[in-house]
């Protein structure tokens, strides 16, 4: 894993910080790897205003152990400004994340903002104001959705308002007990998301203080009422909707296959069964001169061409595993 930390260009007082997985060149169905944009809530400390700790890193790795590169906003106010500040914030950061999404191995089409409390507020306005790269999902936190005449001054918009056709689905998960961000606020948003089309899903949990994060012990700050197993359910819950969304972000195929059952060869088939045929191991051996020492394959008999391409140190590109797979199809089962 690598690091990386970008000081915003527009405003000196944001950064963002990126949690890069390395490329792992044993999981080939690993390629471009969806992205989390975490937005943690804030706290008031010495009477400076700073982004909540217990929603910030340990978040970041919670989705970075999912496969997925996690980037985390750093902000503090006041120095966010008035608006439309924060959006321009957060509209930049997306920027980077599209400009570096080759060297960051990140699939564009499945950007998540992660936002919690107050940070969630300016996680959807971006997404519902603007005019490129919006993220393809929300998932909110005990969110702050402000009445209009609580933004107004500010010369915020109101999400009630501003929803549209374009604003990505959204997972929102809250308490019933948290006084401080009311679930009716959350509920006159999805209001206006199911006005206009968008698809949600909603998990208003009966017990639990504002500000539960992960509801693990680990995020806690040494707090009781912060370790709830039942609120932490909704990470899981998170990562299921994301598939369902998005579908699976690493794709998998084939089986250990006996020639026998299938009536044929391929990749998949046992390479104990190819052994047994001449013909296949003449061709595998066109494509691997390795499989024509006996040792070589005898370690390897109760595993798959397609498994053991893996473990190569130069294994067969794609179209070549392909290649050897329809030579092996055409030949009969011995």
């Amino acid at each position: 894993m690598r690091l990386e930390k970008v000081t915003l260009k527009g405003n000196e007082h944001v950064t963002v910080t990126a949690y890069l997985l390395d490329h792992p060149t044993q999981f080939p169905n690993v390629t471009r790897r969806p992205a989390v944009l975490v937005f943690p809530g804030v706290m008031t400390n010495g009477g400076k205003v700073l982004t909540s700790q217990r929603e910030a890193e340990c978040i970041a790795m919670a989705y970075l152990a999912e496969g997925y590169q996690a980037f985390l906003l750093n902000y503090s106010m006041p120095a966010w400004p008035v608006f439309p500040g924060p959006i321009d914030d957060v509209q930049e950061v997306m920027d980077i994340l599209y400009e570096k999404s080759a060297d960051w191995e990140i699939d564009t089409n499945r950007i998540a903002a992660v936002a919690f409390s107050e940070g969630a507020y300016v996680a959807v306005a971006q997404a519902m104001t603007a005019q490129r790269h919006r993220p393809n999902a929300l998932i909110l936190g005990y969110p702050q959705i402000p009445e209009p005449e609580e933004v107004r001054p500010y010369n915020a918009p109101v999400l009630q308002e501003i929803a549209d056709e374009k604003t990505p689905p959204v997972f929102l998960f809250s308490t019933h007990e948290d006084t401080g961000r009311p679930a009716k606020s959350c509920l006159s948003l999805l209001l206006a998301l199911d006005k206009v089309g968008v698809p949600y899903e909603i998990h208003l949990f009966q017990k639990g203080a504002h500000g539960l994060s992960l509801g693990k012990s680990l995020c806690s700050s040494g707090m009781g009422f912060y370790v709830d197993a039942n609120w932490a359910k909704w990470f899981e819950l998170s990562m299921h909707w994301l598939t369902a969304n998005w579908g699976e972000p690493f794709p998998y195929e084939g089986e250990f296959l006996n020639a026998a059952d299938i009536g044929g060869y391929n990749i998949d088939t046992y390479i104990r069964d190819l052994a047994q045929n001449p013909a296949c191991m003449a061709v595998v051996t066109e494509f691997w001169p390795e499989y024509g020492d006996a040792q070589f394959v005898a370690e390897r008999m109760d595993s798959t061409l397609r498994f053991s391409n893996v473990w190569f140190p130069q294994p067969l590109k794609p179209d070549e595993l392909e290649r050897l797979n329809q030579r092996l199809k055409a030949i009969p089962l011995a």
